[in-house]
């Protein structure tokens, strides 16, 4: 039988082309696979601006911002967790699982109503939301969760501001939308 003769030239290269073919799809599953454990570690700092009209509320450390539209007494709330670690201790607890659970405690052990509504979308990231309500009060939440932070901002009405919640939400709505979600440097 006859040999077909290769140069030594062209079997190096082709041992080269078939290494490439073998390393290179698991090198890029090595990056991908750090670039989502880096993401999942991560934490993230909320941009926002006061809506217009709106009027700014004392607060405490914990809480972003505390905003009141002056004519209704409607109130919106911001506030952010964090947990600066190498792993996400509950990386259960994702937007949807969270707010899952919001509704649940509401019912069960508050008795009042729960109502899962749908997502906005804002720059890197988005928000679930959930209305709760019970006779003064009805308080619509979005609830955003990327890497180790966890962001709710609350729009709350209250006593005679109540009244005033539906009309406000299309509002709410476009200013979850008009956030931002980055990714904070830890050093």
């Amino acid at each position: 039988m006859a040999r077909l003769a290769v140069p030594r030239r062209s079997r190096a290269f082709g041992a080269l082309a078939v290494a490439a073919v073998l390393i290179g799809p698991a090198l890029l599953w090595r990056k991908a696979s750090s670039e989502a454990k880096t993401e999942s570690v991560s934490n993230f700092k909320l941009a926002f601006t006061m809506p217009e009209g709106w009027i700014e509320r004392p607060h405490s450390p914990q809480t972003l911002f505390l905003y009141m539209d002056p004519k209704t007494r409607v109130s919106m709330r911001g506030a952010a967790s964090q947990v600066v670690a190498d792993e996400n201790p509950t990386p259960d607890l994702d937007r949807d699982t969270l707010t899952n659970q919001f509704a649940r405690v509401t019912i069960d052990n508050l008795g009042w109503k729960a109502e899962i509504l749908g997502t906005v979308d804002c720059e890197g990231g988005s928000y679930r939301l959930i209305r709760r309500e019970t006779g003064d009060r009805t308080i619509v939440s979005g609830i955003a969760v990327r890497g180790n932070t966890t962001i709710i901002i609350t729009l709350a009405g209250i006593g005679k501001a109540k009244p005033h919640i539906d009309a406000q939400i299309p509002h709410f709505r476009d200013y979850l939308a008009s956030t931002t979600l980055t990714k904070s440097i830890m050093y």
